[in-house]
């Protein structure tokens, strides 16, 4: 991924400012990058991948992405983004984790 700077033109800021009573210092673009490093070793990995010309994939896409999914996983009693991300795991690892 590109730095900040790259796809999208940084507004001006002064490096240092004072901010309710705590000191505000925006990160370097070296930073940023070491950062991003660290987070993503490897660069970022899907959690899951489907295939649209391979039905059990669209179901298992349907299962975890659709909007009535969706409405389970984040409505009352439905688990929120960790029980989302698990489903989108397990349907991941059921279709061969491609």
């Amino acid at each position: 991924m590109e730095p900040y700077s790259y796809h999208r033109q940084r507004r001006e800021a002064p490096p240092i400012c004072q901010a309710g009573g705590n000191i505000y210092r925006e990160a370097t673009e070296e930073e940023l990058a070491a950062g991003y490093a660290a987070a993503f070793p490897d660069e970022p990995k899907p959690i899951a991948t489907f295939r649209a010309d391979v039905p059990e994939d669209i179901e298992a896409a349907k299962a975890v992405l659709s909007p009535d999914a969706l409405n389970r996983f984040f409505g009352p009693d439905g688990g929120g983004a960790d029980a989302w991300i698990a489903a989108i795991e397990a349907a991941g690892a059921r279709i061969g984790g491609q």
